[in-house]
């Protein structure tokens, strides 16, 4: 049975291959199946050239090279792929700026350029020490994954059908790389996925494999406590149960995709969580239920740049769904959505860098009979403490609320989350960093 990792943007932020290539050699002999995603600061480039091809055709462009040159600086290409790889991706920049739109097809066709010059520098790379024969590469959509683009779903039975025969196909002694960012759909075109899509690329071919692990590679050692940059002292995390981890990634998506958490934890799928620097040491591992440690909390969890969108009217909680379903189709993503017990406000929290555009939809297609009023918090941060021992443990919310009284700390808005396994708050980003400080002190430091 083939390996099977998934192998962060995070991991590779830096362009340094060298680390793929120790842990092909050292962990994994050499073969198995690695999905390869791509650092979240290109994929804002290639957003930002395409936005700017709507109104400037070179500039666009220009800024598209400054990728290829990244990649060029690192030596972290394949100059003949990744040449044929930049043309064709300006050719789209080009005739998006000539029509003056853009569409998903569009966009796929340069996310696809971007994939194939990431797969085709680890190829490259690695064929200085292992037979380029034994080296295979796909593209993320040749991985087995098909969308309705219609409603902007993965099609599940299709998708396992395809990856099934995908990983029947592929040599179990050879190295295989999947580009991580598109994927098809039923008619064949080519799109990219939503963020965390090649999470869910790897947890399809992992289900498909019947394999009971899948390997997650990323820039620390594991999840942690806390967010090491903020808590020097954060401690890494050796066990999750499932339901923790859907948790903290249902909260901070962008270290892996809670939807492919939910289909990991159907299959009873281990997940494991190692940093790509150090393949031989053992990182956080993600398995089972009820897994309590003698820590009350597990982990400290925040984002920061948030905003609360808050709704009033009457008649609030028929209105809900459509109004959910307007900001999805939209692109634009919210985090938690509470409503007060008489219905007549709903509290949306949402990256504060999407303001103007839920004002937008609101005020366009929803101001009148049920909504009379809105009002912004802007500039706020959220923090919540995660662990299975909250479960009937008394006392959990006076210590987390009396730890951050201690510090003078205004809260703005008390959050609960799905479960007993979390609850949290929302603060001024200002007082963000003091806050992490004292919930960690109380419930991590002190255990």
């Amino acid at each position: 049975m083939q390996s099977i990792a998934k192998i962060s943007g995070s991991a590779i932020e830096d362009l340094n291959l060298e680390y793929i290539g120790e842990l092909i050699e050292k962990r994994y002999k050499n073969s198995g199946v690695f999905v390869v995603s791509v650092p979240s600061t290109i994929k804002k480039d290639i957003k930002r050239a395409i936005e700017t091809a709507l109104q400037d055709d070179q500039k666009a462009k220009e800024q598209f090279k400054k990728i290829y040159e990244t990649f060029k600086i690192k030596g972290f290409y394949d100059e003949k792929k990744t040449l044929e790889s930049v043309n064709n991706a300006l050719e789209i920049l080009e005739l998006i700026s000539k029509i003056k739109e853009t569409y998903p097809a569009l966009e796929g066709q340069i996310y696809l350029s971007v994939e194939n010059m990431i797969i085709s520098s680890i190829k490259k790379y690695l064929t200085k020490k292992i037979d380029s024969e034994k080296i295979k590469t796909y593209n993320g959509y040749e991985s087995g994954i098909i969308v309705d683009q219609s409603r902007n779903e993965i099609m599940f039975n299709a998708s396992i059908q395809r990856c099934k025969n995908f990983i029947k196909n592929s040599d179990p002694d050879s190295i295989t790389f999947i580009g991580g960012l598109t994927a098809s759909t039923s008619d064949k075109k080519i799109v990219k996925l939503q963020d965390g899509g090649s999470d869910l690329i790897a947890s399809f071919l992992v289900i498909s494999s019947e394999s009971n692990r899948l390997d997650l590679w990323t820039n620390v050692k594991g999840l942690m406590s806390a967010d090491p940059s903020i808590i020097k002292g954060a401690r890494k995390i050796d066990i999750l149960s499932y339901s923790e981890a859907l948790e903290i990634f249902s909260f901070i998506p962008s270290i892996f995709n809670p939807e492919a958490m939910e289909l990991l934890k159907s299959k009873g799928v281990e997940l494991y969580v190692n940093d790509i620097k150090a393949p031989l040491e053992s990182g956080t591992v993600i398995r089972g239920e009820g897994v309590v440690s003698s820590n009350v909390v597990k982990a400290v969890v925040h984002l920061d740049n948030l905003a609360i969108f808050t709704l009033m009217g009457t008649g609030l909680r028929s209105l809900l769904p459509n109004l959910l379903n307007s900001f999805l189709l939209s692109n634009l993503k919210f985090y938690t959505v509470t409503q007060s017990p008489s219905g007549s406000e709903v509290n949306i929290i949402i990256d504060r860098n999407d303001i103007n555009s839920y004002r937008n939809i609101i005020e366009i297609q929803f101001m009148g009979e049920k909504i009379q009023d809105y009002r912004i918090v802007d500039n706020v941060c959220a923090v919540s403490i995660i662990g299975e021992g909250m479960k009937g443990t008394p006392g959990v919310a006076s210590r987390l609320f009396g730890a951050v009284a201690k510090e003078k700390i205004n809260i703005i808005m008390i959050m609960q989350g799905s479960s007993e396994l979390n609850i949290g708050f929302v603060i001024n980003s200002q007082d963000c960093r003091r806050a992490i400080n004292a919930v960690h002190n109380e419930f991590i430091n002190s255990a």
